[in-house]
């Protein structure tokens, strides 16, 4: 793995761990405020939106919109390190 390739992997990870933060914010949001089916499906457009973009960005920045197997298990390795490590501190602060 090349130098390039290792900082790509560690750009993915941390995209993987804000994405996380991310949506446990939306979730934190829907479980402090009620809300009715059309604000939940606002809010899940809303989050959606700002994945792809901050997806695509990285993407095309970073690797010219080629998507390569680290980069996708960057992302994956991010989601598992926030779900691991800091989604127990997160909660406690709710």
């Amino acid at each position: 793995m090349s130098y390039y390739q290792l900082l790509i992997y560690i750009i993915y990870v941390i995209l993987g761990i804000i994405m996380s933060i991310e949506f446990d914010f939306f979730k934190t949001i829907r479980s402090l405020i009620k809300h009715n089916f059309l604000f939940i499906v606002i809010e899940d457009i809303i989050f959606f939106s700002l994945s792809v973009f901050e997806l695509s960005f990285v993407y095309f920045y970073y690797s010219y919109g080629i998507i390569r197997l680290y980069m996708i298990v960057g992302l994956i390795n991010g989601f598992m390190i926030y779900y691991l490590i800091y989604r127990k501190f997160f909660r406690k602060m709710k």
